[in-house]
């Protein structure tokens, strides 16, 4: 977004979007990922957009408070969420 006195063409397109994905263990999160990031890469080919750069991946571990067999509480790992960003350039503003 942007404001402008004068009328200016625009001569580039910056868009990105991220793909995030949930799952008990760190194999089955890189395997969603991975199959989400080449669907969604796929979708964006189908329609025209050939430059797509995907960032580094963001890694989270998911954690619970579990009350354990001594009335103890203690913080468990429950899963893991990833996220990798994608962003599209291109010249065809049109």
């Amino acid at each position: 977004t942007g404001s402008a006195r004068r009328h200016v063409q625009a001569d580039l397109v910056l868009w990105s979007t991220s793909v995030t994905v949930g799952a008990p263990t760190l194999l089955e999160a890189q395997q969603r990922l991975q199959a989400d990031v080449e669907r969604t890469t796929a979708f964006l080919r189908s329609h025209g957009v050939t430059e797509v750069a995907a960032s580094p991946v963001d890694l989270q571990e998911i954690t619970a408070k579990r009350r354990t067999d001594d009335d103890e509480v203690a913080t468990v790992r429950v899963g893991y969420r990833l996220k990798q960003r994608l962003e599209v350039r291109s010249a065809d503003v049109t």
